[in-house]
């Protein structure tokens, strides 16, 4: 009998947690991420899974975009003023509600929100977000209308969604792995924000080389 193919063949490993951190306009975010590594043959190619764990990013996010709103000119040169902005998971997406007021300077200012859900994609072995708005709320209908004449909203996702890539980049590059298994290579495959234990969480899905087993005890 071919020992690749034995019946009720199963292992998994959890590799040893780690932290990895990222500092965005002097906040510094960490993101504890755990692995595993299974598989059901032993001639097959090895499963992996990434979990990073977004609890201290979702924290401080409204603080973090608070201090980028100047810098990366998300205030419209002063039309438009942060209110806070709050971040929940909407598996396999995560929600962005970004408060705010708005001066146009012709017309009434007014307090107003945008919705967005992000939703993670892998493209050249690299996770990278896709945002849609689903919610654009002006109180004052004047107001709205001219919020959207400066494309408010794209520009409230688009500057979002840049802060969100920036941040989910540094778990996101690469797997914490033993040298000599990441020198294998990694195909990621999928990714989804998910609850991991009540924690807003990122899984990140993909396959070693089979030889990797040996190296992981599989």
């Amino acid at each position: 009998m071919i020992v690749g193919l034995l019946p009720g063949y199963a292992k998994e490993v959890e590799l040893p947690a780690v932290v990895v951190s990222k500092t965005i306009e002097g906040i510094e975010i960490n993101f504890p991420v755990g692995i595993s590594a299974s598989r059901n043959d032993p001639a097959q190619p090895v499963a992996v899974a990434l979990t990073i764990d977004l609890s201290d990013f979702v924290a401080k996010v409204n603080t973090l975009i608070g201090a980028a709103w100047t810098k990366r000119h998300i205030d419209l040169d002063g039309k438009l003023t942060h209110n806070g902005t709050l971040l929940s998971i909407e598996s396999p997406a995560l929600r962005a509600k970004v408060h705010f007021h708005v001066r146009p300077g012709f017309v009434p200012s007014s307090n107003g929100s945008v919705v967005a859900y992000f939703v993670p994609t892998v493209a050249d072995n690299r996770i990278a977000l896709t945002g849609r708005i689903t919610e654009f709320n002006i109180s004052n209908d004047i107001t709205r209308h001219a919020a959207e004449a400066l494309n408010l909203d794209d520009l409230v996702r688009d500057k979002l969604g840049a802060l969100l890539n920036e941040a989910l980049s540094a778990p996101g590059a690469g797997l914490p792995l033993p040298p000599a298994v990441q020198a294998l290579g990694v195909a990621l495959s999928t990714a989804s924000f998910v609850s991991v234990g009540g924690k807003p969480s990122l899984v990140v899905e993909g396959t070693l080389p089979a030889v990797a087993g040996l190296l992981l005890n599989l």
